[in-house]
């Protein structure tokens, strides 16, 4: 499994869900924070290409603040802290032939090393608007304590 690409997907899933627009908009400008209970993420993993995992992180171990500039949305910024131990994977442990937790699995040293390293972070370093309605936002991914560019 390749959880890096699947944690950047993960990440700027979660922050670019809101659309920002080229012109003013009409919202103030301001810091926001994320309403949790309103918020997912929800994340996919091919696994060696027969199925898909899918899974979430718990709406509690997310948190993310928009810092907004409404007159030019290119100098507003995103930050974003998942805790790597709210992995949800829905994988019942009774049908696991090996009776595997697969949260903890997913959680532990093998993927996310959440005990080691807890937090999931993602800070944006730019955001270049697309569209009326899109834009792509550049960052730094850290996960298990390596820090990765992602847009």
């Amino acid at each position: 499994m390749r959880l890096l690409p699947a944690a950047a997907a993960v990440a700027v899933v979660a922050l670019a869900s809101s659309p920002v627009a080229a012109q003013s908009i009409d919202v103030p400008s301001g810091t926001y924070a994320l309403d949790k209970t309103h918020a997912s993420i929800v994340w996919k993993v091919s696994h060696i290409g027969y199925s898909t995992y899918t899974g979430m992180f718990q709406r509690g171990a997310i948190d993310a603040t928009i810092t907004l500039d409404a007159e030019d949305v290119a100098k507003s910024s995103v930050t974003a802290t998942i805790e790597g131990t709210g992995v949800e994977t829905l994988h019942p442990v009774d049908f696991d032939p090996r009776g595997t937790d697969f949260n903890a699995e997913v959680a532990g040293d093998k993927f996310l090393n959440a005990n080691s390293f807890p937090a999931i972070t993602f800070k944006s370093t730019g955001i270049e608007v697309t569209g009326d309605n899109t834009a792509n936002i550049s960052g730094e991914l850290t996960l298990n304590n390596a820090t990765h560019p992602v847009v």
